[in-house]
């Protein structure tokens, strides 16, 4: 009740005018109250009644700092009547330190910054809007503002430091939308380390979204090596020859104009020169056999499974595949067509440059012992019993193990073999070692 008392004689006295009985102050409420008070511009009454009730101040800070704003402009000039001119600087200098006075500055939930920033560029004071944003802590509402008063670079850096990853998208997007793109560009290259973060966002969602946009962004900023290695990402996925052969090649442009590149560019080049041969390659075969995509290696097997021998010959030297690895594609094609009269042909050649015992295994592991069988006499004499072994020719393996006098190679092979006349020679073998 006294606390009443006093607020009902401080608004009735008579310089306020406000003649409110006990009734009418109950039924209005003392929030209501400090409402009338602050639209009749009566900020000191009602912030005084506010902290002698234990009110938020937050309500009358904000009107009286808006009403300071519509009645002063910068350099010194006469707002509204009765008003007083104030620069920029001390305005906002005015307003911070009342806030802070009141418990009321950064952070609080109850007054924003931002709100009060927005009505001081709504009248015109740019310069006083953004002075008030820089005390603004909540980025939510300090970068939009900033975007609407076309600040951007430094709307771009708030989001930013505000570590908000939508945050960082809205503004992009904003400013891809409304900015042409050479400005959108330019604006991110030269907001330089604080906007880093923004570019490699800016760079995952083009990536994802738009790729016309991220090759003009590597463009703009002379980022060759990225540009190239964007458009080999696209020819790895183009299903049209041409436009695959079109990609790689410029590629390889990107890479040769980069000195530090020189590797890459030759490999590139190296991959569009096979992308030509294969698209040829197929057309010889009118199609019926994939060569596109293959590596130089798997292409030379196809022709030699399609019957193109003397262009693998001729790939083989192109490419510089050495004797030992096209031996190794040659056993693997002719393996997979089961040509083997071929393959007995080619063995005979000249002498292997991988040896037989190759031959041998390879067979055996595509399960053709039979055939395997035949370059085991080639071999290495000391690998012979236990390769006859691993084709099933037991007869020919106990006779090599005999030879060498090697007891435990013909009881293994007795072990393993599952004929019971081929045992009972085998044994024979074994008792006369």
């Amino acid at each position: 009740m006294g606390q009443t008392l006093k607020v009902l004689n401080a608004i009735r006295y008579y310089e306020i005018g406000i003649p409110m009985t006990y009734q009418q102050y109950t039924l209005l409420s003392p929030d209501q109250l400090l409402t009338r008070l602050t639209s009749r511009s009566l900020h000191l009454l009602a912030l005084r009644i506010a902290n002698y009730l234990s009110l938020k101040p937050d309500p009358i800070l904000k009107h009286w700092a808006c009403a300071k704003i519509a009645q002063t402009r910068p350099g010194g000039g006469l707002g509204t009547a009765g008003g007083s001119g104030e620069s920029d600087e001390a305005v906002a200098r005015g307003i911070i330190e009342k806030f802070e006075a009141m418990g009321a500055g950064a952070g609080s939930a109850g007054v924003s910054y931002a709100e009060i920033a927005k009505k001081a560029w709504e009248s015109g004071r740019t310069g006083l809007a953004t002075m008030l944003l820089d005390h603004e802590t909540r980025a939510a509402e300090q970068v939009p503002l900033l975007l609407g008063m076309r600040e951007d670079g430094r709307a771009l850096e708030k989001a930013v430091d505000s570590g908000d990853t939508d945050l960082v998208y809205q503004v992009l997007l904003n400013l891809h939308k409304r900015l042409p793109l050479g400005d959108f560009f330019k604006l991110i290259e030269d907001g330089g380390p604080k906007v880093a973060p923004a570019s490699k966002l800016l760079q995952l969602y083009a990536r994802d979204q738009n790729r016309e946009m991220l090759r003009d962004f590597f463009y703009s900023d002379d980022r060759r090596v990225d540009s190239g290695l964007l458009l080999l990402e696209e020819a790895s996925t183009q299903e049209d020859i041409s436009a695959r052969f079109n990609s790689t090649k410029a590629a390889q442009k990107f890479f040769s104009e980069d000195r530090e590149r020189g590797f890459e560019a030759r490999m590139v080049e190296e991959s569009a020169r096979l992308l030509a041969l294969q698209q040829t390659l197929e057309k010889d075969v009118d199609g019926k056999a994939p060569f596109v995509g293959l590596s130089v290696s798997d292409t030379i097997m196809l022709c030699i499974q399609c019957g193109l021998s003397k262009r693998a010959e001729r790939m083989r030297g192109e490419w510089k595949v050495s004797d030992r690895q096209y031996w190794w594609l040659k056993l693997r094609a002719l393996t997979e067509m089961k040509a083997w009269d071929e393959l007995d042909a080619f063995s005979k050649s000249k002498k292997s440059p991988i040896g037989y015992e190759p031959f041998v295994r390879h067979l055996v592991s595509k399960g053709y012992g039979k055939q395997a069988g035949a370059y085991v006499a080639r071999c290495d004499p000391a690998k012979r019993g236990e390769l006859y072994l691993s084709c099933g020719e037991y007869r020919a393996a106990g006779r090599e193990f005999k030879e060498k006098g090697d007891a435990a190679g013909l009881s293994e092979a007795i072990r393993l073999c599952p004929d019971n006349l081929t045992k009972r020679e085998l044994q024979g073998l074994l008792s006369s070692v």
